[in-house]
């Protein structure tokens, strides 16, 4: 091909004749005939036509906010992609039109390097750089399939007469291989003479191919007999890119099995992915729906989220279904995802559909509408640590903490020339909360004495909270529906709740809560951000009853500010002329 920028991910469909891959610098994903001579003209994007532009534009049009497509996988008897996202740390799944993208896998994963498909087995392996695991298609009953002596595994492949899955790693220098349940391990080949930057690997018959950068090109060997059969097949000459995927085109590599979503879909709404059944017996399937949309209850329709958690995660920001009908497949909305951020302050405008969110790292407040399309600036360069935002929904004021310079500030997001900071010398500001309807401004500060204090929404009319105790303030909400002030303490590990005017302080005893960093209240429950948990924990808002960890993440992605993204907490009475 000449018409590809810097191709990273490479599969095919035998059976429609198609090519796919996946561009790393316009971060986009094409489809091809497989047979045709390739040129401009018989590309297609394969991305989500509400998306689409030409692609003469090199725009990222594959999905709203940023990702990276280093890997795909063709189900050939579903008739799905499938996506490894190295920036999003996730794996997606799309019809082959790109009209449907779901996400299979948004957590508990590092960055993947390659992806793998059995649709025969109904089951899928990802590599990370010192794992490679196996879940089923729909991204249930992951399980770790090899975790030692393993640093930089690039590329994997499965084999499936044998049912094994083969990878190389590029750092150690080895091409070795396990069934898949991740047992009978061993070596096909090792050795910086032989296999000195593989990078991905094809399988077909008794040999095993790869591609090298060291060799520039690509290399077999017999994967019984080893290195005794190393021998080169092509060379590229003159050219200065890194050979990348490479895959084995022939109809037994694509074995044709009855498709489970055949007849009328499934009777799915969006999507029918493909999977193993729960009992492990052969193949089944389950419905599942475009991101942004629901599953109803008979588990088959879709329909609009309008309510969603919504939580800052470190270099993410994600969204998903409250109470989901099954677990997998309940994001709300595309993740919004830097490579370089720390994500902390968080707040929304359910009126005019956006989501602010402060990135303490380059000290700037973004907007984005809730689609994930029009990110802007909304302050940058003036705040040094806005760890806290609070947004007016009735006035569209945007009120936040700047926790380095001791101040509590608010500009208006219709124009943020209009700024003003309303108090100074706050002693290690943390978290503030607004209730518009009752014209108040509470905020936390760290320092000792500790304190929460309120104020009116113009900064005047000052009141500390008196007679409570308080070690680290870390988190504000309001309960909306009771009027009442809540807060989670970093120091003594509780959650407590108040009057508006700091009376009436009742605490919930919890079980699971054992370093809060942040909360939020709706209707008659509370989340929690838990950092020792590295989890969302849930629970009765009165008396912490049905606690319960609802989202597990990774440790090195810290979760930090947490909100409810409805209309239900935003409800206007307050209406301006």
């Amino acid at each position: 091909m000449s018409n590809s920028t810097n191709a990273g991910g490479l599969d095919y469909h035998f059976r429609r004749k198609t090519l796919f891959w996946s561009d790393l610098e316009t971060r986009r994903i094409y489809s091809s005939p497989l047979d045709a001579t390739l040129d401009e003209s018989t590309v297609s994007d394969l991305t989500p036509p509400s998306s689409r532009t030409s692609r003469s534009t090199g725009f990222d049009i594959s999905v709203p906010t940023a990702w990276l497509p280093v890997a795909i996988a063709v189900d050939w008897i579903g008739d799905k992609l499938f996506v490894a996202d190295a920036l999003g740390q996730k794996i997606d799944v799309f019809e082959l039109d790109g009209r449907w993208h779901a996400i299979v896998i948004g957590n508990n994963m590092s960055e993947p390097t390659d992806l793998a498909l059995d649709p025969t087995q109904g089951l899928m392996f990802v590599s990370e750089n010192s794992r490679i695991f196996r879940a089923s298609m729909d991204g249930s009953r992951m399980k770790d399939l090899v975790t030692d002596a393993i640093y930089k595994a690039s590329g994997l492949t499965v084999d499936l007469p044998t049912k094994r899955v083969f990878w190389c790693d590029s750092l150690l220098d080895y091409i070795e291989t396990v069934d898949y349940d991740g047992g009978n391990r061993f070596l096909v080949v090792r050795g910086a003479a032989n296999v000195p930057a593989a990078s991905r690997l094809a399988v077909f018959e008794r040999s095993v191919y790869w591609t090298d950068g060291t060799k520039q090109g690509v290399l077999s060997v017999d994967k019984f007999k080893g290195e005794t059969t190393v021998q080169s097949i092509y060379r590229m000459r003159n050219v200065t890119r890194e050979p990348k995927a490479i895959r084995s085109v022939h109809h037994l590599l694509q074995p044709q099995l009855a498709n489970p979503c055949g007849v009328n879909n499934g009777g799915c709404q969006h999507l029918c992915i493909v999977s193993q059944r729960a009992d492990g017996q052969g193949l089944g399937y389950r419905c599942a729906c475009n991101v942004g949309f629901r599953l109803a209850d008979d588990r088959m329709g879709c329909f609009p989220v309008e309510d969603f958690l919504m939580y800052s995660q470190q270099k993410f920001i994600k969204g998903r279904v409250i109470l989901p009908v099954s677990e997998g497949f309940d994001d709300a909305m595309t993740p919004i995802v830097s490579r370089t951020a720390r994500f902390v302050g968080l707040d929304f405008d359910s009126y005019d559909e956006h989501i602010y969110y402060s990135d303490v790292i380059l000290d700037v407040i973004y907007r984005i509408r809730r689609n994930g399309t029009g990110r802007e600036n909304v302050l940058a360069s003036q705040n040094e640590g806005v760890e806290g935002l609070a947004l007016d929904w009735a006035s569209k004021n945007l009120y936040y903490i700047d926790s380095r310079k001791g101040t509590l500030n608010v500009l208006n997001t219709r124009n943020a020339t209009y700024r003003r900071t309303l108090l100074r010398d706050l002693k290690r500001p943390r978290a503030i909360v607004v209730h518009p309807n009752k014209g108040f401004v509470f905020y936390s500060e760290w320092d000792r004495p500790a304190n929460i204090s309120r104020a009116y929404l113009d900064g005047t009319h000052l009141m500390v909270f008196r007679n409570i105790l308080l070690g680290w303030p870390n988190g504000l909400a309001i309960d909306f529906d009771a009027d009442r002030l809540y807060w989670c303490d970093a120091l003594l590990d509780h959650i407590q709740h108040a009057a508006l005017d700091g009376t009436d302080v009742r605490t919930i005893s919890s079980r699971l809560v054992r370093h809060p960093f942040s909360l939020v209240v709706f209707k008659d429950v509370i989340f929690i951000t838990d950092w020792r948990l590295d989890g969302i924990v849930r629970m009765n808002k009165t008396s912490g009853e049905s606690e319960k960890v609802i989202i597990q993440v990774q440790e090195n992605n810290r979760l930090y500010g947490i909100k409810v993204y409805s209309r239900h907490n935003q409800v206007q009475s307050i209406f301006l002329l």
